[in-house]
């Protein structure tokens, strides 16, 4: 047997060829149908299939006649692998518009493994402010950013991120694992969190979940600036500023991923077919404070 032929048997090709094959169907497909795009026997195809739903990169759907499409996990590495400077243009415009509107740092944060690292901001046209910067890793029991995401992921990976030794920044920073699990609680509760004075005194921020349907939160849309400043306004209105803007930061990200802009695409098979309009401006030069 050829080299070729044995790398073609082999079970990572296997596997690649069943999620290929669903990948690229138009609508999710039935076992019968995976076995025939995929040139396998029915009996390998469910063997191939039935790991694939237990590593969690493909689900089922019906219950009468079961179908197959990608699963969460394979959605968010679509998500991981996507270039931040891709990501930076595609939300670029939406960041400035909200800088502009708070008069505060804009940015947005990603989940990265187990870190929650910041890959796009804009400042306000007005005045050079600058708190959260590409690269920083938030940390999950100070920043809001990485609050925001950690509270909506699996117990289980918010035991591995509180397992670990948690940083004092300030006297305001709360490093009781039971507060910090009450805490995640009203986060999933009101769908915003917030940092004051945890993790530089003087500085806050909110930072709201940027949810995708069939991924989950692994983004989050925050504002940054100083406490005395930021507190003009309640936080609750500074949420409210936000989340009116979410709807438009999410399909920016699924676009920019090659994830259906309709969420009930997933579902049919479709994929983002039509571009995103080009920003309404260019994004303009970002200054960062000497401080």
């Amino acid at each position: 047997m050829s080299s070729k032929t044995d790398q073609k048997n082999s079970p990572l090709n296997r596997y690649i060829a069943v999620l290929e094959a669903v990948a690229a169907a138009q609508a999710p497909l039935g076992l019968t149908e995976i076995a025939q795009v995929s040139d396998f026997p029915l009996g390998s195809a469910h063997r191939l299939v039935a790991g694939l739903l237990a590593a969690n990169l493909v689900v089922a759907e019906g219950t009468t006649r079961k179908t197959y499409r990608l699963g969460p996990r394979l959605l968010r590495l679509l998500h991981a692998g996507t270039e931040a400077e891709k990501i930076r243009a595609a939300v670029q415009t939406t960041l400035e518009t909200v800088a502009d509107r708070l008069g505060e740092t804009c940015y947005l944060a990603r989940l990265s493994g187990t870190q929650v690292i910041s890959i796009a901001w804009a400042v306000p046209e007005r005045g050079v402010r600058g708190y959260v910067f590409p690269g920083d890793v938030m940390p999950p029991h100070a920043a809001a950013s990485a609050k925001a995401i950690v509270a909506f992921q699996t117990p289980e990976f918010i035991d591995q991120v509180l397992a670990r030794k948690l940083e004092t920044f300030t006297p305001a920073t709360r490093t009781s694992v039971p507060e910090l699990r009450t805490e995640y609680e009203r986060i999933r509760e009101r769908r915003y969190a917030v940092c004051w004075d945890e993790l530089e005194v003087g500085l806050a921020a909110v930072a709201c979940p940027v949810e995708i349907p069939e991924v989950g939160v692994i983004y989050a849309l925050g504002v940054a600036g100083m406490a005395e400043r930021l507190s003009r306004r309640s936080v609750e209105t500074v949420s409210e500023e936000l989340k009116a803007v979410l709807p438009d930061v999410e399909r920016a990200l699924r676009h920019v991923s090659g994830l259906p802009r309709d969420p009930e695409g997933l579902r049919r098979g479709r994929r983002a077919e039509d571009p995103l309009p080009p920003p309404a401006r260019t994004p303009r030069k970002r200054v960062a404070p000497a401080a």
